[in-house]
């Protein structure tokens, strides 16, 4: 049986590579697989380096399809391994905005440039290198849009980072000036392309944000899109004064690029086995490295702080989407009673699609919609987890833009305007749950598991932790919900504020030691209960 599965595993498998190209011979840019080798260098404050080898996968943006039997370009997805149709994937849903895009790769990435008030027309076509996924496992650190205009002359490129966090931030760079030498008809030497830029983004554990990126890299396929293809970058990090280089970053190809269109089935199967691993490497390579800099080395450690404005945050988890869907409605309520004339805009994070739409919140007495917007824009789903502990709403507000950073506000007077602790809060004999209800000893535990938070002093107005009695330490949002939801939405809401308070209380906030921590205790409980049956 065991064997009979085997023939059959390798007869799929080389039946895959069989699979005919639906690409056509008019695209000027094709599919391709780029043989690297990238070499890491810091020179400061330690000095430590490494490389190792790294497979980049080229695609044009826009095409659809299948390609020899090896990648796969924005098809359908489908989890059933045995139903692939290539062995690499590349698809839209993993790059730039998170979700889904109808239009792919070149719907996501004409989406971006709108966003960033730039006309995407101007480009006639792009090209992507990227890590792509090995049986829908990837680890990829940067991917590089390259942007072409009309004369096939690359004018622009797009870097977009990850880092481990499931943080992602682009870059969209343009050629400084005379960065670009325009290629004569009696000449094939490549292009070059320089860029510098501030860094914006935390990407590793023992670099903060300050500092600047340059960048010197040759256009593969200069000139006009007959070039050879061979891949030569270097990024240089750069600190806070600009003079001294910190970090210095190779990428370069260490053969030509390779067509899996033209591949023949010994080729691929070769191909195959050279580099399959090589995305599973990546990230611990990532790790031995740290370990040899942190423990070896004694680099220290930089701190995650949490994302900016323009970097998009890692997904929510089932609690922070709760609470948004909570906060959202209580925001909009308060919005629409309040007696001044108030347009909020508010954007939320860590959502996908068009659930992270932005949304607009208008009061009742607003007369003109050309009024300036307030906006409130939530940079991580971690202000929806640190929003819950707090029974001070104003404080919350004040509190996460100013020292947490994980909200902004364009104005902070709406703390004043939307009238954030004016609710009434029922006394314990008033609940809307009788005696001894399930709900109603949910909410006593809510009280009492949430911490005053600390003292803190923004600008000229202060909040202060004051002794107050127990049952006030329920929150406006609290009382929303109270008041607003279904018993079972009361209910769901409570336990995951409750779960979230005993993780803030017993796990230092961290998820994983929470259920590490619960795991441990079921096993005690299991064992001496095994005891007390068998002795």
């Amino acid at each position: 049986m065991i064997f009979s599965l085997i023939i059959l595993l390798v007869l799929l498998f080389i039946e895959g590579l069989k699979h005919k190209s639906s690409i056509s011979d008019d695209l000027p840019l094709k599919p391709y697989f780029f043989p690297c080798k990238t070499s890491h260098s810091r020179m400061f404050p330690v000095r430590h380096s490494f490389s190792y080898s790294y497979l980049l996968t080229g695609i044009p943006v826009g095409f659809k399809g299948s390609v020899g039997g090896l990648i796969s370009i924005d098809e359908v997805n489908d989890n059933a391994w045995l139903s692939r149709r290539a062995w690499f994937t590349i698809h839209g849903d993993d790059y730039l905005a998170r979700g889904h895009h109808p239009d792919g790769l070149r719907g996501k990435l004409r989406d971006y440039l709108q966003s960033q008030g730039i006309d995407h027309k101007q480009f006639s076509q792009a090209y992507l290198f990227t890590a792509a996924k090995f049986l829908g496992y990837a680890s990829n650190p940067v991917s590089i849009w390259y942007l072409y205009t009309a004369s096939n002359e690359l004018k622009a490129l797009v870097l977009e980072v990850n880092n481990t966090f499931d943080e992602r931030h682009s870059y969209f760079l343009e050629p400084s000036s005379n960065s670009l030498a325009r290629p004569s008809s009696s000449t094939t030497s490549s292009t070059r392309y320089t860029s510098k830029w501030p860094k914006d983004f935390y990407v590793s554990t023992f670099n903060d944000r300050s500092g600047c990126y340059s960048l010197s890299l040759i256009d593969p396929f200069a000139p006009v899109l007959t070039g050879t293809g061979y891949i030569n970058t270097n990024i240089t990090l750069s600190g806070p004064s600009n003079t001294k280089a910190m970090i210095v970053t190779l990428l370069q190809s260490t053969s030509g690029p390779l067509n899996p269109a033209s591949m023949s089935l010994l080729e691929k199967l070769r191909f195959l086995l050279s580099w399959w691993w090589v995305g599973f490497a990546t990230f611990p390579r990532t790790l031995q490295q740290a370990f040899i800099l942190f423990f070896r080395k004694k680099m220290p450690w930089a701190f995650r702080p949490e994302p900016r404005r323009k970097t998009i945050s890692r997904p929510a988890d089932d609690t922070e989407k709760l609470i948004e869907q909570q906060f959202r409605a209580f925001l909009k309520a308060r919005v629409e009673q309040c007696q001044e004339p108030l347009i909020v805009r508010y954007q939320s994070a860590g959502l996908i699609g068009e659930e992270n739409a932005a949304a607009l919140f208008i009061s009742g007495s607003v007369m003109d919609r050309s009024q300036p917007e307030v906006e409130i824009l939530v940079l991580t789903p971690v202000f929806y987890s640190n929003f819950a502990l707090y029974a001070s709403l104003g404080e919350a507000f004040m509190s996460e833009s100013s020292q947490s950073q994980t909200l902004f506000l364009s104005d902070n007077s709406i703390t004043s305007k939307l009238n954030l602790e004016t609710s009434i809060c029922p006394n314990s004999s008033k609940f809307p749950f009788r005696q001894g209800s399930p709900a109603r000893y949910l909410l006593t535990l809510l009280v009492y598991l949430r911490k005053s938070p600390r003292s803190i002093s923004v600008g000229d107005v202060s909040y202060s932790k004051t002794s107050q009695p127990l049952i006030s330490k329920l929150s406006e949002l609290d009382i929303y919900v109270l008041h607003h939801a279904s018993l079972a939405n009361f209910k769901k809401y409570a336990w995951k504020l409750i779960r979230l308070m005993m993780i803030d209380h017993v796990a230092f906030r961290s998820t994983t030691l929470w259920e590490l921590e619960v795991l441990t205790v079921r096993t005690i409980v299991a064992w001496l209960i095994l005891r007390g049956i068998f002795g």
